[in-house]
Parts: structure tokens; sequence; C-alpha cells
């Protein structure tokens, strides 16, 4: 550089640069973190969704056959939803898939996890739990939901299946079994 001006004009552009380059890696980083949640993450009840739930799945089924842990899982399906959208409308429909999320999740301890299979039904997976545990929980949740849902004035009813994770198990078999 021949002068001072020149000098300053170089350190000024190159922080300036700097300065939009972190900037712009910041807004980069926010936006991914909304494109991973809205693509693993069902917008209305905030479950994950069925890609997230099958990848979990692989991961459970993974660690249970290295680690032995037990593991559950439950689906969960609304007695008679169409009902209920045909009768309250759907506004009142996506209240009670709300509320029955909202639930689950108060119920579950931070190593499980709440996915929407699709429609009305629900899948938890209750990681590293034992079958008595597994089995108060899906009793809890089942007594709690036919308790009823103060969402609408009819009453909401819940059907639950579940399984225990078993040696020979694939995500897709344990699935089915529950």
């Amino acid at each position: 550089f021949n002068s001072l001006p020149e000098r300053a004009i170089f350190v000024v552009t190159a922080a300036l640069i700097t300065l939009y380059g972190w900037i712009s890696k910041s807004q980069y980083e926010i936006q991914k973190r909304q494109l991973e949640t809205l693509a693993h993450h069902d917008p209305l009840t905030h479950a994950g969704n069925r890609r997230l739930m099958q990848k979990t799945l692989e991961g459970a089924v993974v660690s249970h056959h290295k680690r032995h842990a037990g593991a559950m899982l439950a689906v969960l399906d609304l007695d008679h939803f169409k009902s209920i959208n045909d009768r309250y409308g759907h506004e009142a429909g996506d209240r009670v898939l709300v509320m029955l999320a909202d639930i689950v999740r108060q119920r579950l301890s931070e190593k499980d996890s709440l996915f929407r299979l699709g429609g009305e039904e629900f899948v938890v997976l209750l990681n590293n739990t034992t079958t008595v545990q597994g089995a108060r929980v899906v009793n809890d949740l089942h007594q709690q939901f036919n308790a009823g849902m103060d969402v609408i004035s009819m009453p909401v009813t819940v059907s639950i299946g579940w399984a225990e994770l078993l040696p020979d198990d694939d995500w897709p078999s344990w699935l089915r079994r529950a």
C-alpha cells in the first residue's frame, strides 16, 4: 500500500466483508434449523413426522441390539375421528389432535419420542423402558384420554396398541406388532 488512506480502506473493506460473511453464515444456520424442523415435524401437532419416526426407530433398534436396552412402541388411534370432523368441523378435529399430542408429551420423558403417523394415528417410542414401566405409561395415557378430553361436547376416546422391542425385530415389524 502506498499510503495510509489505502491501508485504512483495505482494513475497513476486509472488516465489512468479514462482517457480511458472519451475518450470512448466521442466517444460513437459522434457516437450516427451520428447514430441518419443517422436514421432520408435523406442523399442526409439532410431533415428529414419518421420516423422523423411521430414522429414530432404526436408531432404537440398533441401540437395542448393541446395549440390550429395553424399548416399547405404542400406537395411539383416536376412535371415531371422522365423526368428530363431520359433526364439529376440521377445526375441532385439529384441536383434538393438538390436545392429544400435548397430553402425550406431558407424560413422556426426555428420552421418549412422539410421532404423528398420519391422520389421527400417533406413535410413541419409550426408550430404555422395561415392559412394566411401558405398560404403566400406556395404561396412564389410556385412562387419561378415556376420562375425557375437554375440547368438544362428545366423548373422545383413544385405542392404544403397544409392543416391546424383541431381539429379532426390525422397526417395521415392531411397528406392525404395536
